[in-house]
């Protein structure tokens, strides 16, 4: 699914996507609460299939798999903590505790790699640029770059492997050894590529004065009165969250029992979270939907 036709919020000032995706960041961060890890989880994965597509997030939470491995299978088996026993091996005992930890924090790492995915489709590196301009261009410029350089990787190796195949070395007709070579020669096509894409970057950078004094810069975004009401709504909402996490609202405790607030008592805290972390899809699917309706017209 294209960002540029559905995602309304991408297309809002730097610093309106910047406050949502550093609450949702936070938030899951400063607290284990399973309640908002799991609104988390849905949130970050239902916002990422929009923005990116499902075999994009299918990948992301494959590669959560090493992690649900080693926190729910390996890390009980060395971490004894708790006072429920499961079963045992070899004398020592598998607890409820080691486990339903292990399985909560597999949930806020793929929770904060699916934000990170939808991190890359908001904050592109012209804001990234713009966010840092004013404290720290160096870094700004340094992190655009990074940012920037993996999809250009992927994309040129792309590009290298389908010249290949149109050479006729097509790898699964290929044996072993031969396959080997293509993909040493591919890749050392790809760094020499690379590397030779920065050194025109430099020389490119050199020309323009880049360095040599004090520059002025164009601003590309402006706030609008738009921008302010989604920037104060996300303020008091995350505001808010804050404070329930600093009163103990969101308190819960592993070891060596499991011990956390009520969800009933608390069931607005949550409802506010999970507004805060869906509005910007809400908002993208009934644009979505009025322009369908407005092209079937």
């Amino acid at each position: 699914m294209q960002v540029e036709k559905n995602s309304v919020f991408q297309k809002q000032h730097p610093l309106t996507n910047l406050v949502y995706l550093l609450g949702m960041l936070l938030v899951p961060a400063l607290t284990m609460h399973p309640m908002l890890i799991g609104l988390s989880f849905i949130i970050a994965l239902s916002y990422s299939i929009w923005l990116k597509g499902v075999s994009v997030v299918k990948f992301t939470l494959f590669c959560g798999l090493p992690i649900l491995f080693f926190s729910v299978i390996v890390l009980p088996l060395f971490h004894h903590n708790g006072v429920t026993p499961l079963f045992y091996m070899n004398g020592q005992a598998i607890t409820l505790e080691a486990v339903w930890y292990g399985i909560c924090m597999t949930g806020t790492l793929v929770s904060v790699l699916l934000f990170f995915q939808i991190w890359n489709v908001m904050i592109d590196s012209e804001k990234l640029l713009y966010l840092f301009q004013f404290l720290f261009p160096a870094v700004g410029l340094l992190l655009s770059m990074v940012f920037r350089m993996l999809p250009m990787l992927r994309r040129r190796y792309k590009e290298i492997m389908d010249a290949q195949k149109g050479l006729g070395r097509i790898e699964g007709q290929m044996s072993f050894l031969n396959r080997v070579r293509m993909m040493e020669k591919s890749f050392s096509t790809l760094i020499s590529w690379s590397l030779e894409h920065s050194m025109e970057t430099a020389i490119s950078m050199e020309a323009r004065g880049y360095g040599s004094g004090k520059r002025s810069s164009f601003q590309l975004f402006r706030v609008k009165k738009g921008d302010w009401k989604w920037i104060i709504f996300f303020l008091i909402g995350f505001t808010g969250i804050g404070v329930g996490i600093g009163k103990g609202i969101f308190s819960y405790s592993y070891y060596p029992a499991i011990e956390g607030t009520g969800i009933r008592q608390y069931i607005l805290w949550y409802s506010v979270y999970f507004i805060l972390g869906m509005a910007p899809m809400v908002v993208d699917w009934m644009h979505f939907r009025r322009s369908n309706e407005r092209n079937a017209e």
